[in-house]
C-alpha cells in the first residue's frame, strides 16, 4: 500500500478562545464584574485534537474555514507550531474567524461563541482526492457547522468507501434540538466520541443504559465523562 501523506485528516470548527479566569461571580445585566486572569489561545475541540495528535508524532492535516484576520493568523500559527499541516484550511475575505468567550468558574465554565467562518465550510469543500491522502478521518462539532450538515452522511460514506477509518465527536448543540440521523450515520463511524450529556441528548434518553439500548451498531462508543475519565463500549 502506498504511503499516505496524512495519518489523520481532521475536519472541524476553527476559533480562538478568550478565557476569563478568577471571575468574581456570574455576569449580570447592567452590572460589571471583574476577571483576575485572561488568556487568548487556540480554541476548537477539532484544533486541540489535531494539535495533540501531531505532538505525539502523527501526521495530521486540517480542513476548516477561517477569516483573513488576526484571529485567523493566530489559529494558523498555533496549529503550525504543533506541526499540523494547515495547507487545506480555507481563508475567507467574506467571513471572520470564530471566537469563543470562556468564563471559568471552578471546574465548570460558561461559553459564548461567535461562529463566523466555521458555519460556511461545506461537504463540497472536501474532495475525494484530499481524502485519499489520509488513513483516518476525524470530524468534530457537527452542530456548530450547519454548512456541513447537508451531505454529511454521504461524506462519511465516501471516506469509508475510499478505505479510511472514521471518528466523530458531535460536541454540544447550542440549539439543544439534537437533530441528527444517528441510525443512518453510525454505520459509517468507527469511533463515536460524545460525552454523557451529548449522548443522552442525541439518543433522547435519560441515562447511558437507555441510550445503549437504542444504538444498533458495531462501531466503538467512547463516552467522555470529564474528571471520571471515559467509558469504552
Amino acid at each position: 500500500m502506498a504511503e499516505k501523506k496524512y495519518d489523520v485528516i481532521v475536519i472541524g470548527e476553527l476559533n480562538v478562545d478568550l478565557i476569563l479566569n478568577k471571575i468574581d461571580s456570574f455576569p449580570e445585566i447592567g452590572k460589571e464584574k471583574l476577571a483576575r486572569d485572561m488568556s487568548l489561545v487556540l480554541g476548537s475541540s477539532s484544533a486541540i485534537l489535531a494539535s495533540n495528535l501531531s505532538s505525539l508524532g502523527t501526521k495530521v492535516g486540517f480542513i476548516g474555514k477561517i477569516g483573513n484576520d488576526i484571529f485567523g493568523e493566530l489559529t494558523l500559527n498555533s496549529l503550525a507550531s504543533k506541526k499540523v499541516d494547515t495547507s487545506l484550511i480555507i481563508k475567507s475575505d467574506q467571513y471572520r474567524t470564530g471566537a469563543t468567550i470562556v468564563m471559568s468558574f471552578g471546574n465548570d465554565r460558561a461559553n459564548i461563541t461567535y461562529p463566523g467562518a466555521m458555519e460556511e465550510l461545506t461537504c463540497l469543500d472536501i474532495k475525494d482526492e484530499i481524502l485519499l491522502q489520509a488513513r483516518h478521518l476525524h470530524f468534530s462539532s457537527y452542530f456548530l457547522q450547519p454548512g456541513m450538515q447537508e451531505g454529511f452522511i454521504n461524506l462519511m460514506a465516501r471516506a469509508k468507501k475510499l478505505g479510511l477509518t472514521t471518528s466523530m465527536d458531535p460536541q454540544w448543540d447550542p440549539s439543544e434540538e439534537w437533530d441528527i440521523d444517528l441510525a443512518s450515520l453510525l454505520p459509517f463511524i468507527d469511533f463515536f466520541l460524545p460525552n454523557v450529556s451529548e449522548f443522552t441528548a442525541i439518543t433522547k434518553t435519560k441515562n447511558l443504559g437507555e441510550g445503549f439500548k437504542k444504538i444498533d451498531s458495531k462501531n466503538t462508543l467512547i463516552i467522555k465523562m470529564g474528571t471520571e475519565g471515559v467509558c469504552l463500549f
